[in-house]
């Protein structure tokens, strides 16, 4: 051990992936007591997979680092490496040239029980263990070396890995064992506690241990001197393996030196009665000596974990900080550190309470931000004379959110170092105390959002009925100057019967108001659905009320959430705003009905050119149509890749409805399909509607776009539909066409050019073949 003057006043961090337990409790106490002779503070920081320390804490207040196991990230070892100071890991070998391994020399280990074994007459034994582990891989390595020492053959099937490291991966291995084919006399378990398992497993099955099957274990717990047989394991020799990690680290930071390579420490093999007939159990020739603490040191150690554990159940905050005064014998001080909003500044916390467990009642907020590198702020905390103090720091995570607790006690005696295991289970019980309190925290806060949702909820719901007030309002007074239009319309035509001429005109205005129907039928039907829709709406507000005095109750929340989900409501707030724009789009084509009239007669025309999507306009058109076709036809979309054009949206858009309509008018009594393609050729693009309808006859083929021609009864059809159409395509500079066989339907083909041109061509319809399109 290093002597005082050359050690004393360094702070060497360790770095663990637990603080308590038998193997890392023990390990950390024998560190402790190797700092307490050398006068060496050292200052323990909790890591591995379940909170992954990937932040350099504490880094600025040691001297060097002990790592144990794999419990650090490779950019954190190289974070620890790039910073100077010295690193010494102990049981995992990181192979590299400036960091220094000291491991057990588990290999040696095994071999010395092998030896033990086949001494007593064994020649068929078996290897029980968790081999993807680096210190097990040494172990299952040195099994197999010491059975080639002897001239022993080394069976697959009797080297069994297990996924665990426990008394139930023992039992499990055990019974593959015994179900296999291979005899064995005697089972190498890589822990003591698979080995309880194969023991209660082995006897269990009617075999007598160690008579029939001699079991041996590996790290000498305490359990080993209680189950029966006593069970005969191999010691770590941890004082050794402690020793010699501090000793090397502390050299390093002495001296400003790096040191690589690897040193195996000797372990000792114990044997005891699991493993022979003739040994007695009360044999320990070679039984480490044993820290014994008093009764009454005993009974005040379970009086604090039933303090810390009852309150641990309780998940109070309030009550944790309190209960940290029941350590008050045993620490100086804790620290309770944040980070506001982790993921967007880690390099600095904040330290939410100090706690002088010395001074009652001194909890205080020591608002202060400090680098994480320099957590715990020794400088800013209670002082103490203890020379022989340690620090250990306990992250805790919790929906990446993370808290960081620290406390510092001090080393005065034996006995005190003997209990630091101890220390270190209720100080983790503690964590975890706030971790669940962090839940519960976590918890009313979603509470109180939920409760704000509904008032927003409940606010949105009003102003979204005051606008369906409105809107139906202004709709209203839209319906009364349509019902005034259609009277105007009805009383010209009944002035334009008296001349044969004025009869076209007649129909032109019959078509007009039948135009106008569908889109007043629109109107009729969607206010329908608003209806039940508002009253879905009031339903969910209801149940939203009726809960809030109950939000706590997690039934009653589960049934909001089902009423929600019931009721569609977030399918609502869409639905009602499109049902609102189709209403407005019925009005708009009214208008556009009476506008396109004044175009085809060539007054008031008007151009309101624009560059458009086909496919959009297509889909818009169907979807407002869709309930004058869906109980006639299927729509099938075959669109290719088109560009935009340049046209009037709203026309294109009256075209196809009206292909569309008339398309499915053609099935009839049969239900069929009707097919929308498009595509490009050249500087235009195409769009074919087809059916699979009567068809169109012959004789009828070559007046269907004459204005007023219907092949329906009289009431059923204006003829204008068509008309309508080709002029519209006819002022796009385009071409419509049709093909057609009776009892086979119709495929009418619209041709449009991508860019308007100046002088519009004059491209006529044909019927049959569609008319070769030139290029613009």
């Amino acid at each position: 051990m290093p002597h005082k003057s050359d050690t004393g006043g360094l702070t060497i961090g360790v770095l663990s992936p637990y603080l308590s337990g038998y193997y890392f409790g023990a390990l950390l106490t024998e560190l402790h007591r190797n700092a307490f002779a050398s006068n060496v503070q050292l200052l323990s920081v909790r890591a591995g997979r379940r909170q992954p320390i990937s932040l350099p804490l504490s880094i600025d207040l040691v001297d060097g680092w002990i790592v144990v196991l794999e419990c650090v990230s490779a950019e954190l070892l190289d974070s620890l490496v790039a910073s100077g100071k010295p690193v010494v890991s102990i049981g995992h070998n990181f192979q590299r040239p400036d960091v220094m391994s000291v491991e057990s020399d588990n290999r040696q280990a095994i071999g010395a029980a092998v030896d033990y074994l086949v001494a007593d007459g064994h020649r068929s034994i078996a290897c029980v263990g968790k081999f993807d582990e680096h210190d097990i891989q040494q172990r299952l390595i040195g099994f197999r070396s010491a059975l080639a020492r002897h001239g022993l053959p080394s069976y697959p099937a009797l080297e069994l890995h297990t996924d665990g490291y426990g008394y139930a991966a023992g039992r499990h291995g055990v019974g593959k064992l015994l179900a296999g084919t291979e005899r064995f006399t005697a089972v190498l378990a890589c822990t003591d506690l698979i080995a309880a398992g194969v023991v209660d497993a082995l006897q269990a099955s009617g075999l007598r241990v160690p008579e029939d099957v001699a079991v041996i274990g590996y790290d000498n717990m305490p359990l080993t001197r209680t189950l029966h047989p006593a069970l005969a394991s191999i010691d770590q020799n941890m004082p050794r393996l402690t020793q010699t990690a501090l000793e090397s680290v502390c050299e390093q930071a002495r001296f400003g030196k790096r040191q690589g390579g690897l040193v195996l420490v000797e372990n000792a093999f114990i044997p005891r009665a699991s493993c022979s007939p003739s040994l007695s159990e009360a044999s320990s020739c070679l039984e480490p000596p044993q820290q014994q603490i008093s009764a009454d040191e005993h009974a005040n150690d379970l009086t604090i974990g039933y303090e810390v554990t009852k309150d641990l159940i309780s998940a109070d905050f309030a009550k944790v900080l309190e209960r940290m005064w029941v350590l008050a014998p045993y620490l100086e001080w804790a620290c309770i550190g944040a980070w506001d909003d982790f993921g967007e500044s880690v390099d600095h916390l904040r330290i939410d309470d100090v706690i002088d467990l010395q001074t009652p009642d001194s909890r205080q907020l020591l608002d202060k931000s400090v680098p994480i590198a320099a957590f715990p702020p020794l400088d800013h905390l209670p002082q103490v004379p203890c020379k022989e103090r340690f620090a250990t720091v306990v992250p805790i995570l919790f929906n990446s959110r993370w808290t960081v607790l620290a406390v510092t006690a001090c080393h005065r005696t034996e006995a005190e170092i003997a209990r630091y295991a101890t220390l270190m289970h209720y100080i983790d019980l503690l964590s975890v105390a706030l971790e669940r309190s962090l839940l519960d925290e976590d918890n009313r806060r979603r509470e109180n959002n939920i409760r704000e949702l509904a008032d927003e909820l409940d606010r949105t719901n009003r102003s979204l009925e005051e606008r369906v007030r409105s809107r139906t309002r202004s709709l209203e007074e839209k319906n009364e100057e349509l019902s005034a239009l259609n009277a105007r319309l009805s009383q010209t035509q009944e002035q334009l019967v008296q001349s044969e001429k004025l009869a076209s005109i007649g129909q032109l205005a019959a078509g007009v108001a039948h135009e106008i129907n569908n889109p007043i039928g629109f109107i009729h039907s969607n206010f329908g659905s608003l209806k039940r829709y508002l009253d879905q709406v009031f339903a969910v507000v209801a149940a939203f009320e009726a809960a809030e005095t109950t939000l706590t109750d997690e039934h009653v929340r589960e049934k909001l959430r089902a009423t929600r989900e019931e009721m569609e409501l977030d399918f609502l707030k869409t639905d009602i705003p499109e049902l609102m724009d189709e209403c407005q789009d019925g009005l708009a084509r009214v208008r556009k009905i009476v506008q396109d009239l004044k175009d085809f007669s060539h007054v008031d025309q008007s151009s309101e050119w624009q560059w458009a999507d086909i496919h959009r306009g297509i889909d818009s058109t169907l979807n407002i149509i869709n309930s004058e076709i869906k109980y006639r036809a299927d729509i099938v979309k075959e669109y290719g890749d088109i560009p935009e054009i340049e046209c009037l949206p709203s026309e294109l858009n009256q075209v196809i409805m009206n292909l569309v309509i008339n398309a499915s008018h053609a099935m009839e009594a049969r239900r069929g399909t009707i097919t929308l393609r498009t595509g490009r050729e050249g500087d235009h693009v195409w769009i074919e509607v087809e059916d699979q309808g009567c068809g169109i006859s012959k004789e009828n083929l070559q007046r269907i776009f004459d204005p007023f021609f219907t092949t329906k009864p009289v009431g059923k059809g204006t003829g204008l539909g068509l008309s309508l159409s080709y002029g519209i395509v006819q002022r796009h500079g385009g071409n419509i066409s049709v093909r057609s066989e009776m009892g086979q339907g119709s495929t009418f083909r619209i041709v449009l050019p991508i860019v308007r041109t100046e002088h519009t061509s004059s491209l006529t319809s044909t019927t049959g073949h569609r008319q070769p399109v030139p290029n613009t």
